[in-house]
């Protein structure tokens, strides 16, 4: 088995797109409202001429897609699911749908659900997996690109912002290669957890790194020789 260790200082990526190429695996119920919450439905927009930030690779929602929900900043992540997907002139378009405590106010979003960790006095803990696997067919992981979104209050649009860093890596014409790592001058850990506190509803979130291991991106079929691929880990901030 071939191995790459890539080292590189990643750049922060201040913009999401908004339809994911990857299917999720099962679809999603959240017919029933639990006694004391109410349904909610949340909408946010995306610049869609950010699409291409992402190594021209772009990065899409799909309904049925999970998303974490903290209400007014803390306790448990509220699994929501994506119900559209649309465009209207130069933004494109996401809601989300669950349900929330009776009164709650204001909304912390992370999505996929699967990298929301908590919420404490609104600081949203974000986990950027240190095992990323390529599906087949796939560039990137999907579940390796964290967003965090803000809402002031149910009627908010805000603007979702990507917390992770990404770099485009190829192996050229070695063939044969399974594993690759990331390391940041092979001195700071790149997966792990981070802690984000957003600005507001359309402002660039503070980004704190709590990471603690090396990223390993792996892929299902090897890594294809002459192909770029996509690997993410903690903003560098400094």
């Amino acid at each position: 088995m071939k191995k790459i260790m890539l080292f590189a200082a990643l750049v922060f990526a201040a913009a999401v797109s908004c339809t994911k190429e990857v299917a999720p695996e099962e679809k999603i119920s959240l017919d029933v409202v639990p006694e004391g919450y109410v349904p909610l439905t949340l909408s946010a927009r995306i610049d869609a001429e950010t699409k291409t930030v992402i190594a021209s690779k772009m990065l899409l929602w799909e309904v049925d897609d999970e998303v974490a929900v903290f209400a007014d900043g803390a306790g448990s992540a509220l699994k929501f699911k994506v119900t559209d997907c649309y465009t209207v002139g130069s933004f494109v378009g996401v809601k989300i749908n669950g349900s929330v405590p009776a009164g709650a106010k204001t909304f912390t979003v992370v999505y996929p659900y699967s990298a929301a960790v908590k919420c404490v006095e609104g600081v949203a803990t974000v986990k950027i997996p240190a095992e990323q696997v390529i599906p087949e067919g796939k560039t990137y992981d999907p579940a390796a690109f964290p967003v965090v979104g803000y809402y002031a209050s149910a009627e908010g649009l805000p603007t979702f912002r990507n917390v992770v860093s990404f770099v485009k890596f190829n192996v050229g014409k070695t063939e044969g290669v399974e594993k690759v790592k990331l390391s940041f001058d092979g001195t700071v850990y790149s997966a792990g957890e981070i802690e984000v506190t957003p600005d507001g509803e359309d402002g660039v979130p503070a980004i704190e790194n709590k990471c603690d291991a090396i990223t390993t991106v792996t892929a299902a079929a090897g890594v294809a020789p002459e192909t770029d691929h996509l690997i993410t880990g903690a903003p560098r901030t400094s």
